[in-house]
């Protein structure tokens, strides 16, 4: 290379640094500004999160500055090299720019979009895609993805050739760069300060406190662990929790599906009030347990299995440094148990030198869109399929799995005894499946000496029937779907052994966490605190729980439920029938009324608490409530509202 060439390249890579760093700063700043006002941290008291939130999107476009400044660098010293490398090293700029926004582009839509795995999977050539990705409007957006990408790319690669031969002819030579040096010098002293700061900060607020560890077990009903009583044996490292820990015999969900019973424990709100627009997204404004521990300096991960609500574009992230979803594609598939586990482990090894909180969300119990209902890996499905004399082949149906369970629900098919045990059969392998990598993170745990010094709380977000009440899947409010596992063992095994017989709530998780860590709950948090109920014993308290437009409450022995669609009223004496299976409705009307003015007063609370500016379905006191509470005598319908 030619010292005048050689003047050229070094001109153009000083210019390119210093635009690329001021522009990643520049967006940088932006970022993370835009996401502290979203989120009102300053307003909300949360300062030390809102520090740590700018510094993480300060970070991050200040390495995708880097990125694009290596990029571009590298093509100037290939295009330096000789006049033939123009073109190529053009080329290689746009393509390089098409690529990386197909992917993104593609990624985004086709992950969050168009969630095609509610239908059968299809094949293309051979390769398995989701149907969806035939849908005719998904087609399109997938070709305007293609067409954006090839134009950005061609615009980049003739705006690219231009430049470089203007340079070439030495025209528009860039003399010197302004102030050069004093720029590099204030941003790295910038960047340098602001991140030392930010990791004394966080090393000063958290010092001394325990790891926490929060695991959902998507679909996993309690009476199918052992410490409930459940007599195959399907968790063995669950027991083990169980063992160390305190069990809650008598948990309920808020919820009867995956979204808004996540929503509802990382809030410690109840469903009606955490209604907002769109798909029900978790409202950026609404503070999660991730955010608190955030704020006190918390290291905070999230490993989800992917497919499920559980995502960034519900709102999940909300306060993580990381969010992994294993199936990261552009074609995206389940994560496994193995993945997820896998990822918490080597996170968790980086970050064990200072307090963590680490959610990880298992898939693999919930019902399968491949060819069985419920798909674990071998050995574990023949295994529990051959305990009760069935095999896959028997099982295999035209349709996905998933598909298959929900027309039994329309009536379509009428599983016999046999096929509703090989259901439970396969539901199980994925218990199994999944307890088995949950005992591969206790021992990662033990093996880097974390386990003495961290609370692990495990829970399941909702159940699953199988045959009770002619109805598969979930999606109820009956004790099989809403009755779920939780699961809390306390660092240096304090308080091991217990068990709570009283009813609880999942919207009692976050209190209790926050309680045992010394830090006071949200003012608008509906939970309580069950450390007393632990130590002393007792407390149980009223459960509600609701799914779609049908909510219920259980409170002193007693279930009252009332489906606003239907107008059909269910009420179960749970000391007398603990399974739900006898509708009394009608026969005791005051205690039917006093659990109507539960219901009223709770879903009253639930939509004040709702915050302003949110759109959606309102799950008011409406005409069909209101029937059922006069045919009860309970009220007088009039213009006052109903107290």
């Amino acid at each position: 290379m030619s010292s005048e060439k050689r003047t050229i390249a070094t001109r153009l890579i000083a210019w390119f640094t210093s635009v690329g760093l001021l522009v990643g700063l520049a967006l940088g700043t932006a970022r993370g500004l835009a996401v502290i006002r979203s989120n009102r941290y300053i307003a909300l008291g949360l300062g030390n999160a809102a520090l740590y939130v700018f510094q993480a999107a300060l970070n991050t476009c200040l390495l995708a500055a880097a990125a694009a400044i290596s990029v571009a660098c590298l093509v100037v010293i290939v295009s330096s090299a000789s006049r033939r490398s123009l073109r190529a090293a053009s080329i290689a700029t746009g393509a390089l720019l098409a690529a990386c926004l197909c992917l993104r582009l593609g990624y985004s839509l086709n992950r969050w979009e168009f969630q095609a795995q509610w239908l059968a999977p299809r094949c293309l050539a051979g390769l398995p895609l989701r149907a969806g990705f035939f849908e005719r409007e998904v087609v399109f957006a997938n070709m305007g993805v293609l067409a954006v990408s090839l134009l950005a790319g061609y615009v980049t690669y003739l705006a690219m050739r231009a430049l470089l031969r203007r340079l070439a002819a030495r025209r528009a030579l860039p003399r010197r760069v302004p102030a050069f040096r004093t720029v590099m010098v204030v941003l790295l002293c910038l960047v340098a300060g602001s991140n030392l700061y930010s990791y004394l900060h966080r090393a000063r607020n958290a010092a001394d406190r325990p790891n926490v560890i929060l695991i959902s077990l998507d679909t996993l009903r309690a009476d199918h662990v052992g410490c409930y009583g459940y007599s195959r044996d399907c968790t063995p490292n669950l027991d083990r929790i169980a063992r160390e820990g305190v069990v809650f015999e008598c948990t309920y969900a808020q919820a009867a599906s995956t979204l808004p019973s996540h929503k509802s424990l990382f809030t410690s709100l109840y469903p009606p009030s955490l209604r907002s627009n769109g798909m029900h997204a978790l409202d950026p404004r609404r503070v999660t347990l991730t955010e608190i521990l955030l704020d006190r300096g918390y290291r905070t991960g999230a490993f989800a299995h992917g497919l499920g609500w559980v995502t960034p574009v519900f709102g999940f992230d909300q306060g993580f440094d990381t969010y992994v979803i294993p199936s990261r594609k552009l074609i995206p598939e389940e994560s496994t148990a193995e993945a997820v586990t896998d990822h918490a482990v080597s996170w968790i090894r980086r970050h064990r030198k200072s307090p963590f909180f680490a959610f990880l969300h298992y898939g693999d119990i919930h019902s399968d869109w491949g060819k069985l209902p419920y798909d674990a890996p071998e050995p574990y499905r023949s295994r529990y399929l051959r305990s009760i004399g069935a095999r896959p082949e028997e099982l295999t149906t035209k349709m996905s799995g998933s598909l298959y369970l929900a027309e039994v629900n329309r009536g379509r098919f009428c599983p016999s005894e046999k096929e509703l045990a090989a259901l439970r059969a396969l539901y199980d392998a994925g218990v199994r499946y999944t307890d088995e990598h949950l005992g591969r993170l206790l021992a990662a745990l033990e093996d880097m000496g974390l386990a003495e010094n961290t609370m692990i709380v495990v829970f399941s977000d909702h159940g699953e029937r199988f045959g009770e009440h002619g109805k598969v899947l979930h999606g109820w409010v009956t004790c099989e779907v809403a009755r779920v596992l939780l699961l809390m063992k306390f660092p240096h095994s304090v308080l091991a052994g217990r068990r709570v017989p009283g009813q609880v709530e999942l919207v009692d998780v976050v209190p209790t966490v926050l309680e045992f860590l010394g830090i006071p709950p949200r003012p608008d948090m509906c939970g309580r605190s069950l450390m007393n109920v632990i130590r002393e014993g007792g407390g149980t308290g009223d459960a509600y729980t609701e799914a779609g437009r049908c909510c219920a409450v259980r409170s002193g022995g007693w279930m009252f439920a009332h489906d606003f669609d239907t107008r059909e009223t269910q009420v179960y004496n749970i000391k007398n029938d603990p399974l739900e299976t006898v509708n009394v409705a009608g026969r005791f009307l005051d205690r039917e009324r006093e659990l109507a003015r539960k219901l009223v007063k709770w879903l009253e609370a639930a939509e004040a608490a709702r915050l302003e500016g949110m759109e959606g379905e309102r799950v008011a006191v409406d005409a069909a409530l209101r029937d059922l509470l006069e045919s009860l005598g309970y009220l007088n319908i009039g213009d006052q509202p109903i107290r």
